[in-house]
């Protein structure tokens, strides 16, 4: 199971995203973890932004994303940034077949990818992988009521979409939403004791 994926975006709403989430990451994860923390970026997508910048504020950091492409790709954002961080090809899914432990686990942009029948079972194998007193930074797809922004954009996402499919540039990307009541069921299930959520439309959690 997996998807390839690209970026959604101008460089500059990019550039705007990786910030916000960055100044998140100050603030409510860095108190938190060690200094030389081992960081897991699960689906860290072909520009690495985040992978990249956590090895800059010295953490140890491992990605991995399904895709050789992407892998490829990010490899050569990584080489100039001029960074250690060790690059795995694997499957979110199949994350239990990695022999060793993280402080870190951040997943953002990617997890909702993941099909609903799966997304319980993927909580507990990541929760598996953690050290004692580890944390999972993790992006839901969630149910929210939608903007008039919302409405005008997705007819021409997804229609996009649908002209490189025919054309065979594309593909279909799986979109897994759930509640708030529901994502929590599954987070604590998974063993998983919520520190913080935040509700943003339409993804984040």
């Amino acid at each position: 199971m997996g998807v390839i994926s690209g970026v959604v975006g101008s460089l500059k709403e990019i550039n705007k995203d990786t910030i916000r989430l960055l100044s998140l990451f100050d603030k409510e994860i860095k108190p938190i973890i060690k200094k030389d923390a081992k960081i897991l970026d699960l689906g860290f997508g072909p520009l690495a932004r985040f992978s990249i910048e956590f090895a800059k504020r010295g953490y140890r950091v491992t990605g991995i994303d399904i895709s050789k492409t992407i892998l490829k790709c990010a490899k050569k954002y990584i080489d100039k940034a001029n960074v250690k961080v060790r690059l795995l090809k694997g499957d979110i899914t199949e994350i239990d077949k990695i022999r060793e432990k993280f402080d870190l686990v951040f997943c953002y942009a990617t997890f909702y990818h993941i099909p609903p029948h799966l997304t319980g079972i993927s909580l507990i194998k990541i929760n598996n992988i953690l050290n004692k007193d580890g944390r999972l930074f993790v992006e839901f797809g969630t149910i929210t009521k939608k903007s008039l922004k919302d409405y005008i954009r997705t007819p021409f996402y997804l229609g996009g979409h649908y002209i490189k499919r025919l054309f065979g540039k594309g593909f279909h990307v799986n979109v897994s939403r759930f509640t708030s009541r529901e994502i929590e069921e599954m987070v604590e299930k998974a063993g998983f004791e919520i520190e913080k959520k935040k509700l943003e439309n339409p993804f984040s959690y």
